[in-house]
C-alpha cells in the first residue's frame, strides 16, 4: 500500500476475512453450542499467520510485525507499535492461513 508520502505509523489494524476457505470462519456459527472450550479450540484453527513490512522506497523493506506461527484467530488484529516508524509503503505478507484460505488487505 502506498501512503502517498512518508507518514508516522503508530498502530496497524488488520481486519481479516477467510476468502476461499472450505469452511466458514469466525465464531458466529456456534450458536451457543459446545461451550467456551470448544469455541477456543475452534478459534485456534481459524488463524492468520502474517508479517507486516514498511519501506520508504518500495524496494528495501523492514519487518515491523511478525506473527508467522500464530495459531489464534485474529479477525480484527490491532497492534500498537512500541516505537512508531516513518514509512511511505506498507505491505502484509501471508505466511499461512487455515484451510487454504486466501486473504486481502484494504487500505
Amino acid at each position: 500500500m502506498d501512503l502517498g508520502d512518508k507518514a508516522t505509523i503508530r498502530a496497524i489494524q488488520l481486519n481479516w476475512d477467510h476468502i476461499g476457505a472450505q469452511r466458514s470462519g469466525g465464531m458466529g456459527g456456534f450458536g451457543g453450542m459446545g461451550g467456551a472450550r470448544q469455541q477456543q479450540a475452534q478459534a485456534e484453527q481459524l488463524y492468520q499467520c502474517y508479517e507486516v513490512f514498511v519501506s520508504d522506497d518500495n524496494s528495501n523493506w523492514t519487518c515491523i510485525i511478525s506473527k508467522p506461527v500464530n495459531k489464534m484467530e485474529l479477525k480484527h488484529d490491532y497492534i500498537e507499535l512500541e516505537n512508531p516508524v516513518q514509512a511511505r509503503y506498507v505491505k502484509v505478507v501471508n505466511v499461512a492461513t487455515y484451510d487454504g484460505a486466501k486473504f486481502s488487505a484494504e487500505g
